[in-house]
């Protein structure tokens, strides 16, 4: 894959813990979202993480720089990596909020 599908789906992977932090009210989604994802590719799976190489609990054959599996970048940087995260985002979206923090994002009026 080039790295205009790494591009992509970085930036969906910002706006899906963006997304994720606006809804929950709480940065602990987006960071407990991220923590797992990179776990599953790195430390379970094998895979690359970032361009670091991991070894995991799976044995896994890993072919470089193939389509499905995002070469150096691991599977974040394939197409695969693009269609779970919006798999995650449309997650996020049917997850119920649960409670709403009227305060959340207002800021004081500020006067010199």
């Amino acid at each position: 894959m080039s790295k205009s599908g790494e591009v992509i789906s970085y930036f969906l992977g910002g706006i899906m813990y963006g997304y994720a932090f606006l809804k929950f009210q709480t940065v602990w989604v987006p960071i407990a979202i991220h923590f797992f994802w990179n776990f599953i590719q790195g430390p379970v799976s094998g895979f690359h993480v970032s361009g670091t190489e991991r070894e995991g609990l799976l044995k896994l054959e890993i072919v470089p720089d193939m389509f499905f599996n995002g070469g150096d970048q691991g599977p974040e940087g394939s197409v695969l990596g693009i269609l779970l995260r919006l798999v995650i985002f449309l997650m996020i979206y049917l997850i119920p909020r649960g409670f709403e923090n009227h305060g959340f994002l207002k800021f004081k009026e500020y006067i010199p």
